[in-house]
């Protein structure tokens, strides 16, 4: 990466605050290496599935807001995207995706549903939407990326790669970006958890389902959070267990998130992502929890 390309990119992501010398080149040699794999994924995996035509969104955070590092991991992501050799995709840029959604008064929310996930497709020609995550674990930042089929509305292959948390990473996680079609807003204070409601339709598949419920940027599922690239419901429910919380989400393929309360934001019909380490397996859904009970509430 040059110099010159990367300060162009920070000058815009930051928003008017500056990022100089030492810290912007730690930013790009940590990150770049990182993206520039993760495209190769994407590109391999777009082929793979016939999607010529994709668009990438913000990648929040782990409690669904969105920073600097946010959109600076997608507008290095687009660039690598175009540099992995054979790639022939044409990315459809963000502005203009976003344009559609605002147009469409589709947020983050809409992409749950398949339909104005069709809609969205047809009317920006996207035939393919990366949307992902940033899940801080120790020293490292782990980004996971999804592909979603605008046609049905549902992740057609998924893509990891981890970087390192180097002090400039840490102070691009830190700035708020409170504008995005995938950002919810930061929360600041306490969450105040309800008793849970009625449970929702049961699974068949697992003991201590409870059902599919919705999640926001205040976290339904409050305690202790992890992210694995091998995500499976036994993992979830055992390290939500040995937390000692009762209850136990998984989400979007990737995500587990712990708590002694849930449904706060009531039912999802949302949660059809499979999990990443058992295709057989549900793990919740875009801003939707595959809730279960845990040894700890029985």
């Amino acid at each position: 990466m040059t110099g010159k390309r990367l300060r162009k990119l920070l000058s815009v992501l930051a928003l008017g605050a500056l990022l100089v010398g030492p810290a912007t080149a730690q930013v790009g040699s940590s990150v770049e290496q990182g993206l520039a794999q993760l495209a190769s994924q994407i590109v391999a995996k777009s082929k793979a599935a016939g999607k010529a035509t994709i668009a990438v969104l913000p990648f929040p955070n782990a409690d669904g807001s969105c920073s600097v590092l946010s959109n600076f991991i997608v507008d290095e992501l687009v660039q690598s995207l175009f540099s992995v050799p054979g790639s022939e995709l044409e990315i459809v840029e963000r502005s203009q995706l976003e344009a559609v959604m605002e147009e469409l008064k589709l947020g983050a929310s809409g992409l749950l549903n398949p339909e104005t996930t069709k809609k969205l497709g047809s009317q920006s020609g996207v035939s393919a939407l990366t949307v992902g995550t940033i899940t801080v674990i120790g020293d490292t930042v782990r980004i996971n990326a999804r592909l979603i089929a605008t046609d049905t509305g549902k992740a057609i292959s998924a893509a990891a790669v981890d970087i390192p948390k180097v002090a400039a990473v840490s102070e691009l996680l830190k700035q708020p970006v409170t504008t995005g079609a995938t950002c919810a807003p930061r929360q600041i204070g306490t969450n105040k958890a309800t008793p849970p409601p009625t449970p929702g339709q049961p699974s068949a598949t697992a003991a201590g389902w409870i059902g599919c419920y919705a999640d926001r940027g205040e976290r339904d599922l409050d305690g202790a959070v992890l992210g694995l690239n091998d995500m499976t419901t036994e993992i979830c429910v055992a390290y939500c267990a040995a937390k000692g919380f009762s209850y136990a989400g998984t989400q979007y393929s990737t995500q587990c998130f712990c708590g002694n309360f849930y449904g706060k934001y009531g039912a999802s019909d949302a949660c059809n992502y499979n999990c990443a380490g058992n295709s057989h397996e549900t793990c919740g859904g875009f801003w939707a929890n595959s809730v279960y009970s845990t040894s700890r509430s029985r």
